[in-house]
């Protein structure tokens, strides 16, 4: 017999011995990693994009009213959106459902145009992008590997706010006066939404996905698109999602009741992500007593001037509120999405 065969004859017994058959390699382009960098990417380019602009405050413009509505607008909308997005899933598939979540991201930045036009597609459409890219994370990855993989995408988004917010204090550190963001800054970033449902396309769908160990992803449930939201509604029964539905409504609609100057609002952007990722939970606790105790102080003491520069005295008593709130919702958003399955 050959030495190149893959049998072996042992000469005593005369017994043939057939060696396990090795698992085929994981081609990159399918491995759980390689999706979660995807979807990493598009969570980068999408929300990470809308959250950098979302930290100045009212997305940047000058209307603090107007803004404060545009974000009423699209939250309200996200929740049937979140509700049917397992059905839509389930009618089409995760890589297209990751792209038209993607694409409403890009509407909502271009909001010093059509601002509310912009909040309407992106409440309909940003559903359905989180919902499913905690799907594809919690559903593709290794039981072994899923904290990496988590770590891997939440690590992206959060990269996202700290790069939109150094953008958003670069090109308008030198406004000290209230107002708007520059033109040209919604313009960035416009141009990074717009390829994040270019990325999400580059997604494998779960049965052309392979593990590190060669098993194919389990397949998703492909129930009718009715059920799917039916049984996404029945999981508002549960208490740990009625509790991450308090700090979502808690947190997650910071008023920008404060005026502060344009570069003010570009420095927050970047300290929320920062105060996100330094703190974790605690800054939850935090953001609850904190407002608690700065609502007595706003009612006791109105304030005295128009505008808070970081040159005006007592602007941070007015200014770290603000910043801790929207800290806390992107933890809480963070944290509710990577909780381990219920056992």
């Amino acid at each position: 017999m050959s030495p190149a065969s893959v049998h072996s004859v042992e000469k005593e017994d005369k017994t043939t011995v057939v060696p396990a058959p090795a698992a085929a390699p994981v081609p990159w382009f399918r491995s759980t990693y390689t999706q979660a960098l995807v979807t990493g990417v598009a969570s980068f380019l999408a929300p990470g994009m809308y959250a950098a602009c979302a930290a100045t405050g009212a997305g940047g413009l000058a209307d603090v009213k107007i803004g404060n509505a545009s974000v009423a607008v699209a939250f309200a909308l996200i929740v049937p959106s979140a509700l049917v997005a397992t059905g839509f899933i389930s009618k089409f598939n995760v890589r297209t459902s990751l792209a038209v979540g993607a694409a409403g991201y890009a509407p909502y930045a271009a909001a010093l145009w059509f601002l509310v036009v912009g909040a309407v597609i992106c409440g309909l459409t940003s559903g359905i992008f989180w919902v499913t890219e905690g799907t594809i994370i919690m559903v593709y990855s290794e039981p072994a590997r899923k904290g990496r993989l988590v770590a891997l995408w939440q690590s992206l988004f959060n990269l996202a706010t700290l790069v939109g917010g150094a953008i958003n204090l670069a090109l308008n550190v030198d406004i000290s006066k209230p107002g708007g963001l520059r033109p040209r800054t919604y313009l960035v970033f416009v141009g990074l939404s717009s390829c994040a449902p270019l990325v999400s396309l580059l997604l494998s769908n779960p049965r052309e996905v392979r593990r590190a160990d060669g098993r194919p992803v389990p397949a998703l449930p492909a129930e009718g698109f009715l059920k799917e939201a039916w049984l996404t509604i029945l999981e508002l029964r549960h208490p740990r999602v009625l509790a991450a539905a308090f700090l979502w409504s808690h947190s997650l609609f910071v008023p920008s009741f404060f005026n502060f100057s344009v570069r003010v609002r570009g420095m927050s952007s970047i300290v929320q992500p920062v105060l996100a990722i330094i703190c974790q939970r605690t800054v939850i606790a935090l953001c609850l007593i904190w407002v608690m105790v700065d609502l007595v102080h706003i009612k006791n003491h109105p304030a005295e001037v128009v505008v808070y520069d970081w040159t005006t005295a007592r602007w941070a008593v007015w200014w770290f509120p603000a910043v801790l709130g929207s800290a806390a919702a992107w933890v809480s958003y963070g944290y509710s999405e990577s909780c381990p399955e219920r056992g």
